[in-house]
């Protein structure tokens, strides 16, 4: 394994864990795909249907935040994977502690909100490293949310 797919399992793990305690709640499988460097994290089973899930695991401090930020690339890779394996459709998931926002990425509105913003250009590889991406602005309220003492709020 080399020292960045180190480095992309070591930022994975948290947002996977956080996953795997999540789907037991939901009643959702899990399941990871074989390679690390695919452009989404997981896969869950819901009701004998495949989705291919980005997940985020960000500092609880940023829950206040009304909107938050996908990237472009990020998406049209994630909605290709989505196609390419026949999913049912794909999640992407923001952790802030016991909370999760989980948006389906098939809801138009998630790319209503492009912008530009500079962001880490590989996170893996560095944090301090800026470039300007092209992203979404999603505001938290196209999200299902879930928080893992079992009360969900819609």
């Amino acid at each position: 394994m080399t020292s960045i797919d180190s480095k992309i399992r070591e930022l994975d793990t948290p947002g996977r864990e956080q996953m795997k305690l999540l789907r037991s709640q939901l009643g959702w499988e899990y399941s990871e795909p074989d390679s690390l460097r695919l452009a989404f994290d997981c896969f869950v089973t819901v009701n004998n249907k495949k989705y291919v899930v980005e997940l985020k695991n960000r500092s609880p401090k940023y829950e206040q935040y009304d909107e938050y930020i996908l990237e472009k690339d990020k998406y049209e890779r994630i909605m290709s994977w989505k196609h390419r394996l026949q999913a049912a459709g794909a999640l992407y998931c923001n952790f802030f502690g016991n909370t999760a926002y989980i948006f389906n990425l098939d809801n138009p509105d998630i790319t209503t909100r492009p912008a530009k913003s500079y962001m880490n250009d590989v996170t893996a590889r560095s944090r301090s490293y800026k470039v300007q991406k092209d992203v979404y602005y999603i505001n938290k309220s196209l999200a299902k949310k879930v928080t893992r003492n079992g009360q969900t709020v819609e």
